[in-house]
């Protein structure tokens, strides 16, 4: 249900058809007869409890790959590199796909638990959607895909304020403490707060007026917002701010606008 009309795969073992390929399912090799269906033992509990662990819960799907050839570039530069873009495409496409197309049309008979489940989780998935954001500042042509994406998210989660009553999950302390290094933030309230004020956070106020770091750049000052709010100031920044270059956009981004 999340690979944009089966266009994306979000780790080696997930198929853009919907597939899994999974060794305790036969479809790969398992040396170990431990990691096969075995029927007097094999339950799918273990098949979920596998996907969640071997897929799911992995850092770096890009060595996943079942025939063990990213294997041994694990601890080269080179190897890095590819594992870095292979994520930076995965939280791209995990924003898209998985995020913004279900709060533009919710799996149906699930529009109201989807919009109290996205203003739960809000102001969490911003301050982790504008870290990987600003993670790929150094890559204009990724960065300004996250920015086009990171502008709708906020357009459409904005509207569920009132979902939550006023309970919605606060940021992670390690997303709050990039965002707030990066753009010279007001402090953001975190889960790890226990003074917070639940219902009026005062870290989210305006920021206009802040000095930038001495590491900003076009991208930082572009963002140099409190997204929460005014989320307009995003969007009127993509037309007034065009320094970097033109960006080639490709089949992804044309099926996607």
């Amino acid at each position: 249900m999340t690979t944009g009309g089966g266009q994306v795969r979000f780790s080696v073992n997930l198929y853009n058809d919907g597939k899994v390929c999974l060794s305790l399912l036969g479809l790969t090799y398992a040396g170990d007869k431990s990691q096969r269906w075995d029927p007097q033992k094999s339950s799918l509990a273990q098949v979920l409890l596998s996907m969640q662990t071997q897929i799911f819960g992995v850092e770096e799907p890009f060595y996943n790959e079942g025939s063990g050839v990213p294997i041994h570039m694990r601890n080269t530069p080179a190897g890095r590199e590819r594992s870095r873009k292979f994520n930076a495409n995965i939280r791209l496409n995990t924003l898209r796909h998985a995020i913004v197309s279900h709060l533009r049309t919710p799996p149906l008979g699930f529009e109201e638990v989807s919009k109290r489940h996205f203003s739960m989780c809000r102001k969490r998935l911003l301050a982790q959607a504008r870290r990987w954001m600003l993670e790929e500042e150094g890559n204009v042509s990724v960065f300004r895909r996250f920015e086009r994406v990171y502008g709708e998210l906020v357009q459409l989660l904005s509207p569920l304020t009132s979902y939550d009553g006023g309970k919605s999950l606060l940021p992670l302390k390690d997303d709050a403490a990039f965002v707030e290094g990066k753009n010279s933030s007001p402090r953001i309230e975190t889960e790890n707060d226990s003074t917070a004020d639940k219902k009026a956070p005062a870290s989210l106020s305006s920021n206009k007026s802040a000095t930038p770091s001495p590491h900003t750049s076009r991208s930082t000052n572009t963002l140099a917002f409190n997204p929460w709010e005014n989320p307009a100031q995003l969007r009127e920044s993509h037309s007034g701010n065009q320094a970097g270059g033109t960006v080639e956009e490709d089949s992804d981004d044309e099926m996607y606008a």
